[in-house]
């Protein structure tokens, strides 16, 4: 699967402090975050949406998003939302790593280009476009990671200028780049990615992080909107014990109130399903995520699959799992209908379920 991770930060809660934002994304496997001394936190972003605002010292990393052997798919595909801040400070805006090595950074100059770095010292390659301050763009990054044949290939959305919607980009291309850190003979790949910032008020939203390898999000996608939907209603299948009410009033939250309201799974191939909200906006879907925060109950830890549903169709995640009694975040994607094999539509959320089970 080629389709890594998305994210919007529509799942959190704008009222939220900003210490309150860390702590959440910290839950979730995927990210580990730390702030600076800024005052940033959800700002709306794209009329209705929000976004993360990055400030001076600010820094979120993905856990590690695939294995990193040497059979990984070497190439980074990056798409997100960026606002500028009203002055421009070279930063390194993303650093893309290799388990614990560094193997290569993406810059905002204080003069607009955007510039690939090998670790983060030797310049290998840098835009002739500019990105200019206090205005709105889709950025999208594509590297192939390599010792002789590497690729930068960037593609600047003007959103201010053409819309939100537009997927026209202005292009950057250069080859045959050394884009790894030589000195991981084996490890060509990378796994991991963090998002910073050395300005104040630098505002991003709308990722997606993909790799090369399968056949659907293995290229660049356009200029994208990452929405979230919420559960409304009990599905399908409800075998989880409530706390109390519905099963679907339980984890419908607005915000994570830890033992307040839950769901319980007493017993293996207990499955919850849940219908959702419908999504404001039509057009392609890249993909699906479904997210869940649970904890285990007991000494011995238990294993978790997140399930979407489409007409009489369960599709399931790869097993993961919970080894304490600590709310930790999960979630899966799902590029394509599991009823249909094929990619997701409009209508087809429209009736999608989304849930959990406890798998044996």
């Amino acid at each position: 699967m080629a389709l890594l991770l998305i994210e919007g930060w529509e799942w959190l809660s704008g009222s939220e402090t900003r210490e309150d934002i860390a702590t959440r994304m910290d839950e979730f496997e995927y990210w580990k975050t730390s702030v600076g001394s800024g005052a940033g936190g959800l700002l709306t972003t794209r009329g209705v949406f929000q976004g993360l605002e990055l400030d001076n010292g600010d820094s979120f990393w993905t856990r590690p998003l695939k294995d990193f052997g040497s059979g990984s798919d070497a190439t980074f595909i990056c798409g997100l939302y960026v606002k500028t801040p009203g002055t421009l400070a070279t930063t390194d805006f993303i650093r893309v790593y290799c388990g614990a090595t560094l193997q290569f950074t993406i810059q905002i100059l204080a003069t607009g280009e955007l510039r690939l770095q090998r670790g983060g010292a030797t310049t290998i390659s840098t835009t002739t476009t500019t990105l200019s301050t206090s205005n709105e763009y889709y950025l999208e990054f594509k590297v192939l990671v390599n010792d002789t044949a590497g690729t930068f290939e960037v593609k600047i959305a003007d959103v201010t200028l053409n819309n939100e919607e537009t997927i026209t980009a202005t292009d950057h291309t250069d080859t045959l780049l050394d884009s790894k850190i030589s000195s991981l003979s084996t490890e060509v790949t990378w796994n991991r990615v963090r998002f910073a910032s050395s300005m104040d008020g630098l505002l991003i939203d709308d990722v997606y992080l993909a790799d090369g390898s399968g056949s659907d999000v293995n290229d660049f996608q356009g200029n994208i909107l990452v929405e979230a939907i919420e559960p409304n209603g009990d599905g399908s299948t409800t075998n989880l014990t409530p706390s109390s009410g519905s099963n679907f009033e339980n984890v419908d939250d607005a915000t994570m109130d830890s033992d307040t309201t839950y769901n319980t799974a007493d017993a293996d191939s207990e499955l919850d399903l849940y219908t959702m909200t419908d999504i404001t906006r039509t057009g392609d879907i890249v993909g699906v995520q479904v997210q869940a925060n649970a904890r285990i109950t007991e000494a011995s830890p238990r294993k978790l699959r997140l399930i979407t549903r489409h007409g009489t169709t369960n599709g399931e995640s790869a097993t993961t799992t919970l080894a304490d009694d600590t709310y930790r975040g999960r979630y899966a994607i799902f590029e394509q209908n599991p009823d249909t094999a094929a990619a997701w539509t409009n209508s087809d959320i429209t009736d999608i379920e989304c849930g959990v089970k406890r798998q044996g």
